[in-house]
């Protein structure tokens, strides 16, 4: 059986620490809150363990639901919206990080509607969130069916892996996004792009059949090139870009195939790079309780919607 290890929580020293699995004796980050019988976590924040103690053995209170309501609707390709909502503004100002996403379900379907949607654009004056849409599914096509009102739950922050690394200054990026996932790679590139880094952002239409990221473009130092539907996968296309020049950050918005592939291109023809994945686990709680989203890394099973593992340690 896969071994336990403290692997960093996406809320380690957040108002959301320490959570219902502090409670249940299954902190990601905490050994004493877990499996261990001393401290061996790595968090060098404020002590978990003390949080947990100090809050009566009990987690502070869940994340928020709220009320939004559907600001524009838009079709960008093939099965594919990107759907616009207001939100509270503080609820929008949170949203600006790399990586993060909210569960949403229409406001007249039960919780097993939610679906967790990954934010590609905040508008500037936070009053609108802007999530592109693939409709593949019942509770995708309840989402699209609604016209109205939707129920929101979040902040919450692991949609990327590497989110470390791409909190690091960074001079030049290379982005290779693809399908939906254009969507989130259009929130890290302008993230990115704001913080003075020069983005080359490489996409392809995937199951969407559309190039729709340029649309929601607005950062000037942001540069798109277009790949082309080959039957490689545009490998050596990209390729060709790794070895153009030194990249600090590389960044993968894709299915886990392409990340492989990226991975390794990238310890061949950009070994100095530090990696970034979109994170394709299942999440169904967001918690880290149903366990949808437990997955194997190296010797550990860590659970993605809160643990934050090195890139250096994940496979695909």
């Amino acid at each position: 059986m896969p071994k336990w290890s403290s692997t960093l929580c996406a809320d380690a020293g957040t108002e959301y620490c320490p959570c219902y699995l502090a409670e249940v004796g299954r902190c990601v980050n905490c050994s004493l809150l877990s499996e261990g019988s001393k401290c061996e976590c790595e968090w060098t924040g404020i002590c978990i363990y003390a949080e947990f103690n100090f809050n009566s053995k009990a987690s502070r209170l869940p994340r928020s639901e709220f009320q939004a309501s559907v600001a524009a609707k838009t079709t960008v390709g093939r099965s594919t919206i990107v759907l616009s909502l207001a939100v509270p503004r503080f609820m929008a100002k949170q949203l600006r990080s790399p990586g993060s996403f909210l569960f949403l379900k229409p406001a007249s379907r039960p919780h097993f509607f939610d679906v967790p949607l990954s934010v590609m654009q905040v508008s500037e004056d936070n009053s609108q969130v802007h999530f592109a849409v693939q409709i593949v599914g019942a509770k995708t096509h309840a989402l699209d069916q609604e016209r109205e009102a939707f129920v929101a739950r979040g902040p919450f922050f692991t949609g990327l892996l590497g989110l470390s690394n791409i909190k690091m200054p960074a001079d030049e990026v290379l982005i290779v996004a693809k399908g939906v996932s254009q969507g989130r790679a259009v929130h890290t590139a302008c993230y990115l792009a704001r913080r003075g880094a020069n983005v080359t952002m490489a996409t392809g239409p995937g199951p969407v059949r559309a190039i729709f990221a340029p649309d929601f473009l607005d950062e000037p130092n942001v540069m798109v090139t277009e790949l082309p539907m080959k039957p490689d996968h545009s490998r050596q296309d990209i390729a060709d870009l790794m070895s153009s020049q030194k990249w600090d950050l590389i960044m993968s918005a894709g299915p886990d195939i392409q990340h492989r592939m990226i991975s390794t291109l990238a310890s061949e023809f950009a070994p100095e790079a530090r990696l970034a994945y979109t994170n394709n686990a299942l999440m169904c709680c967001g918690e880290g309780i149903c366990g949808a989203c437990e997955t194997a890394i190296g010797e550990s099973q860590v659970r993605v919607c809160k643990g934050m593992p090195d890139t250096e340690m994940i496979t695909f």
